[in-house]
């Protein structure tokens, strides 16, 4: 008999130290789950708050919508990675959870005391949080349909893809431009030259639309046209018209353009450019930095009185380069709705008919306003 019961008391101290055994292990799967859960929790709320943020500086024309698309594609990226590393947590807890009901339902005892957090992490409203449409419709579906933009600016002197249009001398502009959700945009702008020989300088207005085809590709198409007090201050003053296609790819912070302009008049004359540029796109505070290179190429019909040197014959038709730029736009944002503007560019124009110099610097300073309504 007394051998029986120390049979009987070894069996259950080695069940009791198996149990104690199942359920440390049993804890600790449960904690690293719980440590799984948590860090994907932290990923969706800072991806939250990123939305926000990214959304003021859309409102106060920090950054462009574009911009903030981009960035908003590598954060969904994230919140999806994030919730798959919550859900793979979850199911460890879950999993912890039904084992200690089957230790417990078989007699064995139980001392462990699930901490409420968990309770609180497994909530099914976290689904709801996860849900990659209402995490980041709240931040961006709420926007106001119009957007008018107008800017005050100075520029040391105006080149457009490779020609001088003032010249050496310097301008002082304005310029509005309003815009709307659906797309559609309409602008217009007035010069006055403020150099050696001051005096009206010009005035365009544009209309365009804008097609967002998906989250990396923007698809635009543009008319313009150019007004000016003669048509010979500068080579290009007597082809009013432009009509401009485009499209712009957004990747890992940077942005790709591809731009086709069509110059043409009431005569015979046209000028085409085809434009790649690349931007990259980065942020230091209040300050947003935009590093820019861009190579235009350009084929033109043109009169032979219009160009800036001597030629035979009345229509000339030259085909090469016609601008290589590489420089940044900077703006910094004052408030919410007002912001400094500079863009520092270094270009080569080779085209001697449309252009006096073959390496140009220029800058341009502006102060810029932004309301939303």
């Amino acid at each position: 008999m007394r051998t029986m019961m120390i049979a009987i008391l070894v069996a259950l101290g080695m069940t009791l130290s198996a149990s104690a055994q199942d359920k440390g292990q049993i804890k600790e799967r449960m904690n690293a789950g719980k440590e799984q859960v948590k860090a994907g929790v932290s990923v969706v709320k800072s991806a939250k708050e990123q939305a926000r943020q990214l959304r003021e500086q859309v409102k106060s024309g920090q950054i462009t919508k574009e911009e903030a698309k981009a960035q908003m594609k590598q954060m969904k990226d994230q919140v999806r990675a994030a919730k798959d590393q919550i859900k793979s947590g979850k199911e460890v807890i879950r999993d912890g959870r039904r084992e200690l009901r089957q230790l417990k339902k078989a007699g064995k005892p139980l001392d462990m005391i699930l901490n409420d957090s968990i309770d609180i992490v497994l909530d099914d409203s976290l689904d709801i949080i996860l849900n990659d449409t209402t995490l980041f419709a709240e931040e961006f579906e709420e926007e106001v349909p119009w957007t008018l933009s107008s800017a005050l600016s100075f520029r040391n002197r105006q080149v457009q893809n490779g020609v001088d249009l003032s010249g050496r001398q310097g301008l002082l502009s304005i310029g509005t431009e309003l815009s709307h959700v659906g797309g559609f945009l309409c602008g217009f702008d007035a010069a006055r030259r403020v150099g050696d020989s001051p005096g009206p300088q010009g005035w365009n207005a544009r209309l365009g639309y804008q097609y967002s085809a998906n989250d990396w590709l923007d698809l635009s198409a543009q008319f313009t046209r150019f007004g000016y007090p003669s048509d010979s201050i500068n080579p290009v003053a007597g082809i009013p018209n432009m009509f401009s296609l485009s499209a712009t790819a957004f990747s890992s912070g940077l942005m790709f353009d591809l731009t086709f302009d069509r110059m043409f008049g009431p005569e015979s004359e046209t000028i085409n450019y085809l434009s790649a540029t690349i931007m990259a796109m980065t942020q230091w505070g209040n300050l947003r930095i935009t590093p820019i290179a861009s190579v235009v190429g350009t084929r033109y019909t043109i009169a032979t009185k219009r160009l800036l040197i001597s030629r035979p014959g009345k229509l000339q038709t030259i085909t090469g380069i016609a601008m290589t730029s590489l420089g940044c736009a900077l703006a910094y944002e004052l408030t919410k709705q007002w912001s400094l503007t500079a863009t520092p560019m270094l270009l080569y124009t080779p085209q001697k008919g449309l252009s006096a110099d073959d390496i140009q610097a220029t800058f341009v300073f502006g102060i810029r306003h932004l309301l939303e309504f």
